[in-house]
């Protein structure tokens, strides 16, 4: 019986493999010794695979393309819990994840550093600087974190209540989902920075730049304000009971915000956006509302005393019970407003539009003639 080639050939090649094996394993040997350079390539290099290679590619080597090696140290500074970085230079380093709680990183260059998700709990971060820096989901609980210089930092979803920020220069930040409660921003720059949804219930914001900074569903509870400038900011809708904002809101929008028994005292609010918004029981004194918009603003029971409120609008506004004594309301706009037990006493009301519609005439004073 003739045997054909392509079993032949079946027969030497398995008796070259059983021959390897029972030689101690050489073949086996020789393979693993190949393949494993390549491995190591692998996971440093984590090449991409795409097409129908990704696809036919086992888990395991997916696996291995995600795997990113953590510097264990950047330009002479250590990545470790507790390490001595003082002046070092992170700056475009991708530390991610990485654990360096109870670290000394004062002053140190993190301009375009990416520290997501990083543990920072009880690190020393004051007089650090540089622009762009990635601080997303990062921990920072206990930190010190006071006299920073950074342009656009990105402190999204991070961990920064109770943390003192104070005399910091954080223009352009992202605060987004960030949890600052009990923060103290005194005396930091904050401008155009996104603070949207914010809880900053009693957080210390005393003399805080936030001109141009979105502020829209926060809360401010309690907040400390006195001194901040909030010149053209968004703080439409935002909670402000009770809160001291003895501040600068020109130009602001406030639109819908509850200023309840707001400590309103010689503020800045010229050109302001507050139609609609809750002013109740509202302590005003001496507060510039020139040209202001409080139409449909509810001021009942406020109290005012020589607030500047000429061509301030009015209209539609809930004014019963308010105090206000020498009120400057020249020009200003009262149609269809509620004044209902309001005390005008001594103020001029020239060129004013009534609640009925009528212009009050030159020289009015306490009652529109």
């Amino acid at each position: 019986m003739r045997t054909s080639r392509a079993a032949v050939l079946a027969v030497l090649v398995s008796g070259v493999v059983l021959a390897g094996c029972s030689s101690g394993g050489s073949t086996a040997s020789l393979g693993l010794a190949a393949s494993e350079p390549a491995m190591a390539e692998a996971e440093v290099e984590a090449p991409a695979l795409d097409g129908a290679a990704a696809e036919a590619a086992p888990e395991g080597a997916a696996v291995a393309a995600q795997t990113r090696t953590v510097p264990s140290e950047v330009n002479g500074c250590q990545i470790k819990p507790g390490t001595y970085c003082k002046d070092g230079n992170l700056s475009g380093a991708d530390l991610s994840g990485v654990d360096l709680s109870g670290a000394d990183l004062r002053g140190v260059n993190v301009t375009g550093v990416n520290l997501s998700g990083a543990n920072l709990t009880g690190a020393e971060v004051s007089w650090i600087k540089g622009a762009g820096a990635n601080f997303t989901g990062a921990n920072f609980t206990n930190a010190k974190f006071s006299r920073t210089g950074m342009s656009t930092p990105n402190f999204s979803n991070a961990n920064l209540a109770g943390v003192d920020m104070s005399w910091s220069n954080l223009d352009g930040a992202n605060f987004s989902g960030a949890n600052l409660t009990g923060a103290s921003l005194y005396r930091t720059s904050l401008r155009k920075a996104d603070l949207t949804n914010q809880n900053l219930m009693s957080t210390d914001l005393r003399h805080t730049n936030m001109s141009g900074a979105n502020l829209v569903g926060a809360s401010l509870l309690g907040a400390q304000m006195f001194g901040s400038d909030l010149t053209g900011a968004n703080v439409s809708g935002v909670d402000l009971t009770g809160a001291d904002v003895r501040a600068t809101l020109t130009d602001a929008d406030l639109s819908g915000a509850n200023l309840t028994k707001a400590d309103l005292s010689y503020t800045k609010m010229a050109n302001a956006k507050l139609s609609k918004a809750i002013l109740v029981n509202a302590i005003m004194p001496y507060a510039n509302l020139n040209s202001a918009d409080l139409s449909g603003a509810d001021l009942s029971g406020a109290k005012m005393i020589r607030n500047d409120m000429r061509n301030a609008n009015l209209s539609g506004a809930n004014l019963t019970n308010v105090y206000m004594g020498g009120v400057n309301l020249e020009g200003a706009n009262l149609r269809g407003a509620d004044l209902t037990g309001a005390n005008l006493e001594r103020a001029p009301m020239s060129g004013a539009t009534w609640t009925d519609g009528r212009v009050c005439a030159p020289g009015s004073r306490e009652t529109c003639k």
